[in-house]
């Protein structure tokens, strides 16, 4: 609203998030014709993640030249099928876009690797910027992959560096243009400098609110643990199992392992650092479980190595996961979208708030009917 209505920009380390997300939705509304905030729609501020979401299904594709177009799609299946995926990219939330400029950044990062120049580093630094920009747990993202990095340099024959000077101007290209393009958006367009200090100061004043610990496991309960609930059962283990399958494959050919190895220690690594951390929402989970598909994908790389047997089962097994997973993310998104019982729904709105501007109105068109005095949602808590 600050934006469509002129306000200058200014950042909040204490609380919100990073502000491109802000900035997309406001550059949809725009283009909408919606110019305050009373004049934003719910499919204004939906539709940026909807976009976002539609993207990350592709974005699998640009390693179409790298690995067979069996595991590509299969990413792509993967992700479009996924019930945490499909629930949260029907929402305004940052980490759709997190999902989005995450993996978008492994692409880049993947082809730098094989074919270092300024262009690919110089879009793997512009990702990463647009990942700052999103949000501060980029950093947690950064972390794992440099964990994920150093276990394939401590192998390395999968990374084939014969001169490490040549890596430092990757990484210090990438650094450069990662800050420049996160310093865009937060200083508003390089109008407010202190929006800057602030994407750094926020790691050190965030302030989290109650009432988001959970244990441990929570994240393995919620995706991992089969649960019978709304006459369905709700799990994502089968993915994380095709993913061990992958693994194991990648071990039995050693010659291209260096893909499985990263994408397994990053996916460990981001599990660890997010189930340390007693601040546990769902949402967070969008890109590491990425990374989970992704993975997964690999176990249909040169599926013309395996005998037909074979090759007839894993691709059974996969239809018959995509199709389990698209039987929840329906019934998640349909009629249990709004249910608490629903394992992807966190603190569920009710549908009614949505209808009061209607009921409103039909009691002021009734005949005699007395002034409406405005009416306040209040509550002590941060969800109202």
């Amino acid at each position: 609203t600050q934006r469509l209505e002129g306000a200058n920009y200014s950042f909040d380390p204490k609380h919100f998030h990073g502000p491109l997300p802000g900035a997309i939705a406001a550059s949809i509304a725009t283009i909408r014709g919606e110019q305050t905030g009373s004049d934003l729609r719910l499919s204004t501020l939906r539709m940026g993640p909807v976009i976002a979401g539609l993207c990350t299904v592709l974005a699998p594709l640009l390693w179409i030249r790298r690995f067979a177009a069996s595991a590509t799609l299969a990413a792509a299946a993967l992700l479009a099928s996924s019930p945490l995926i499909v629930y949260y990219n029907r929402m305004y939330i940052h980490e759709s876009w997190l999902l989005l400029f995450g993996i978008l950044s492994l692409a880049s990062l993947h082809r730098l690797i094989r074919k270092p120049n300024w262009l690919t580093a110089s879009l793997a630094g512009l990702c990463i910027g647009l990942m700052f920009a999103t949000k501060e747990t980029f950093a947690i993202s950064m972390i794992a992959w440099g964990i994920a990095g150093f276990g394939l340099f401590l192998s390395r024959r999968q990374l084939a560096i014969r001169d490490y000077r040549s890596p430092l101007v990757w990484f210090a290209t990438i650094g450069f243009v990662a800050f420049v393009t996160g310093s865009f958006f937060y200083s508003d367009g390089f109008r407010n400098w202190q929006g800057v200090v602030d994407s750094v100061r926020t790691y050190f004043v965030y302030e989290t609110t109650p009432g988001h610990e959970k244990p441990t496991g929570y994240y393995m309960h919620t995706l991992l643990w089969p649960k019978q609930i709304l006459g369905a059962w709700w799990t994502e283990i089968c993915v994380a199992l095709l993913a061990a399958t992958a693994l194991l494959r990648g071990m039995l050919q050693r010659s291209n392992f260096g893909p499985y190895l990263f994408l397994t220690l990053a996916t460990l690594a981001h599990f660890v650092i997010y189930s340390w951390i007693d601040y546990k929402t769902p949402w967070l989970m969008l890109l590491p479980w990425a990374h989970v598909c992704l993975l997964a994908s690999l176990a249909f790389n040169d599926l013309h190595a395996l005998r037909p047997s074979l090759k007839i089962a894993l691709v059974l097994l996969f239809v018959g996961i995509t199709s389990f997973q698209t039987q929840q993310s329906l019934r998640a998104t349909g009629r249990s979208a709004n249910d608490e019982r629903n394992p992807y729904a966190y603190v569920p709105t009710s549908r009614d708030p949505v209808r009061i501007g209607h009921w409103l109105k039909q009691i002021q068109a009734l005949p005699d009917s007395p002034p409406l005095h405005p009416i306040a949602v209040i509550g002590k808590n941060y969800w109202p």
